[in-house]
């Protein structure tokens, strides 16, 4: 079955460095492992509420400096 989270770059490989985190209601942290200059971009992140409600999609772009 699908992850209800799942936070991606256009890279299926990098998968296995992010990490979600729900803190409460509403506030949701995507964490990204040994970050490298490469990885500036804009990434999607996705969460399945429920069947009925749909998925909530929001996109964050990440600057390294």
């Amino acid at each position: 079955p699908d992850s209800p989270l799942s936070c991606t770059k256009n890279n299926p490989t990098l998968s296995d460095r992010f990490t979600i985190t729900i803190n409460s209601l509403g506030d949701i942290s995507m964490n990204i492992d040994s970050l490298e200059c490469s990885y500036e971009s804009t990434y999607t992140c996705q969460v399945v509420l429920s069947q009925a409600a749909g998925v909530k999609q929001a996109d964050a772009f990440l600057r390294i400096k």
